[in-house]
């Protein structure tokens, strides 16, 4: 009998030891590429966009303290100021969605900037 009850720790143990850590989508600012993490303990999947002038200046994804989600934050860099939102999910690679779009227009100028850029 007590051989059946350590038998049924020893599995309930592994089975709690063996859990695995979260997955998340981690890349630094416009995310141009990105590479899959594992997050720590109290963590969650994050995607963070910081705003000047209700412009998108920086994306990024990644782990975050599970308190840091779904808020929006106010912080300074560089002596300007910028909204910081963190918007959060807790499944396995569940930040991979795009960022942000750029608008027709704003894509066009982009392209053509990036193109003559080249040339020069």
């Amino acid at each position: 009998m007590n051989g059946v009850v350590l038998l049924s720790f020893l599995a309930l143990l592994g089975f709690s030891v063996g859990e695995t850590a979260l997955q998340c989508y981690y890349c630094d600012y416009l995310c141009v590429s990105r590479t899959a993490v594992s997050c720590r303990v109290g963590e969650v999947c994050a995607n963070i966009t910081a705003h000047s002038d209700g412009v998108i200046t920086i994306a990024k994804k990644g782990c975050l303290a599970e308190d840091r989600c779904n808020k929006e934050e106010d912080e300074t860099f560089a002596g300007s100021r910028y909204k910081v939102r963190n918007t959060c999910c807790s499944t396995n690679l569940c930040n991979g969605a795009q960022l942000f779009t750029l608008s027709g227009g704003v894509g066009v100028v982009a392209v053509m900037s990036f193109i003559l850029m080249r040339q020069v």
